[in-house]
């Protein structure tokens, strides 16, 4: 027994193997369902609810993929590359789902309707902006819609950018024993990347606008984010350092392993898609749908991948010693 064991109390004891066995499992499942609580009764607002389910699922994955690891790491060189793969992990995945949830102030906002396709904003900053197209549907109806947009946009300096999308409105109907149950799903907002528009004036026109549409188009300038490319590189790289790790941190055994790849490739696949999906009033349903593709594409593609590394890179177990001849 551990030194610090044979003074340690009955009720420590039981309490350490409580903490691992059930208490701590038993205090998550809490803590999620009084957050729940608290979202559905809106003491928490969408955007704060959203934010920290965002922030619980890519940090609570990559740390539930990062601890296990640590037991393991055995050279210097392993540490650091592990703290390098999480400073990119979450450089390269926190950014995008934050950004999704707090877009930032509106700089601008104009309205595009059949009778006037086009609309000057004037922003007072300079770009590059995002600019995000609203649109509700008159008829509150169950059933499915859809209204296309294309969107050019033009400075003061010349710099064009043209965008477009679809507003849309799907019903989903679900069956159970009791008999079925219909929802309506739509999508009301759809954010674009203005990249060469930078002036601080800012003419949108719409080649059409949907008569399907209450009061047609909204659009709003906010200033840009980084290219999408920098966090999708940063995501790859951590994808990279953690086969390496996985490959390494494992005992001659086998007995145990990191699973670091499956961990990193559930964040990064969340983030990618969850901000396709969300928009800044709603974020709390997208992050649970977004969830659920993420496990299962990045967890087992993720799972996949660590082990055919670990197979063909990873440490061999040493081969047992022959008997020595009978002389």
């Amino acid at each position: 027994m551990a030194p610090d064991k044979k003074n340690a109390s009955r009720f420590q004891l039981w309490f350490e193997d409580a903490w691992e066995g059930w208490i701590r499992p038993l205090g998550l499942l809490m803590l999620l369902a009084f957050g729940y609580l608290l979202y559905k009764f809106e003491i928490l607002n969408e955007q704060i609810a959203g934010i920290l389910l965002v922030l619980a699922i890519i940090v609570g994955t990559l740390v539930v993929g990062a601890l296990p690891a640590l037991g393991l790491v055995r050279a210097p060189w392993q540490r650091a590359l592990l703290v390098t793969m999480l400073a990119c992990a979450f450089g390269g995945m926190v950014y995008p789902v934050v950004r999704t949830a707090v877009p930032g102030p509106t700089l601008a906002e104009g309205h595009l309707t059949s009778d006037k396709l086009t609309a000057t904003l004037t922003t007072g900053k300079s770009g590059p902006y995002d600019v995000t197209v609203m649109g509700h549907f008159k008829e509150a109806g169950r059933s499915d819609a859809e209204a296309d947009y294309s969107l050019k946009a033009v400075d003061n300096g010349g710099g064009s950018d043209e965008v477009s999308g679809a507003i849309k409105r799907s019903l989903h109907t679900y069956r159970s024993r009791k008999g079925s149950s219909t929802a309506v799903e739509e999508h009301t907002e759809i954010t674009h990347r203005l990249p060469h528009v930078i002036g601080p004036t800012v003419t949108i026109t719409a080649e059409g606008v949907d008569e399907q549409l209450e009061g047609g188009l909204t659009v709003q300038l906010r200033r840009g984010h980084f290219n999408p490319w920098l966090f999708i590189v940063l995501g790859a790289l951590a994808m990279a350092m953690a086969l390496v790790l996985d490959t390494r941190l494992v005992d001659l055994k086998g007995k145990q392993k990191a699973h670091l790849t499956a961990a990193v490739a559930v964040a990064f696949v969340f983030a990618v898609w969850y901000p396709t999906e969300a928009t800044p009033h709603a974020l709390v349903r997208p992050a649970i749908t977004s969830f659920i593709p993420a496990l299962a594409v990045g967890g087992l593609g993720g799972w996949l991948l660590g082990g055919i590394a670990r197979l063909f890179f990873g440490p061999k177990p040493p081969k047992k010693a022959p008997r020595e001849r009978e002389r």
